[in-house]
């Protein structure tokens, strides 16, 4: 399967000042790494906050709903907790550590990036070409949001983020997950993880 080209296509949607971003391995980057990119106004910070708020809807559907200052508020959040814990990792700085108090702070009709209950399987296995690559950037957060969810699911076996692991989550939404495309994408992925439960 070839690789999902994703992440420097929509985190300049999101920050003015975005270089390309950096995959990273959440069991090895550490808090001090996130303080210091954020610091130095790196794009890296998206991709890694993008990721805490896929793990963190896992056990609160709250936030389901991302919008930019969720995603400013969970940023900064996380620069504060992590300049507390330096020498640990961001798995277990959220794992053990990170609590993310959003409750209705954002802006009366602030518009929605993207919300996962209304992302349809249909849309996302449309928005794939033959080699499973897309520029849509809405089929870029939903899988930094699935490799988020999915760590949480499994937090003792964490995949690193990038494109290849991108590329492994596109072709599990496409062969085992996305079976009903009318069925929105966050279901799809839920069902499956409690049917494993289960099991």
């Amino acid at each position: 399967m070839k690789k999902l080209i994703l992440f420097s296509l929509f985190f300049f949607l999101i920050f003015s000042s975005v270089s390309n971003a950096q995959g990273f391995d959440p069991n090895v980057y550490e808090c001090r790494d996130f303080v210091q990119n954020y610091s130095n106004d790196s794009g890296s910070v998206a991709l890694q906050t993008l990721w805490v708020w896929g793990f963190l809807t896992f056990k609160d559907e709250s936030l389901l709903s991302l919008n930019s200052d969720m995603l400013k508020s969970l940023t900064s959040d996380l620069n504060e907790g992590c300049a507390q814990n330096l020498d640990v990792t961001l798995l277990e700085f959220v794992r053990k550590y990170f609590t993310f108090n959003y409750v209705k702070k954002s802006k009366q009709n602030t518009s929605v990036i993207f919300n996962p209950k209304n992302y349809s399987c249909k849309t996302f296995l449309n928005s794939l070409n033959t080699n499973d690559t897309t520029s849509d950037d809405l089929v870029g957060y939903a899988l930094i949001w699935a490799l988020g969810y999915t760590a949480a699911y499994r937090p003792d076996d964490v995949d690193v983020v990038d494109d290849q692991s991108a590329g492994t989550i596109a072709g599990l939404m496409k062969s085992l997950v996305c079976k009903d495309p009318n069925e929105n994408f966050y279901n799809s992925l839920h069902d499956l993880y409690n049917k494993l439960e289960k099991e």
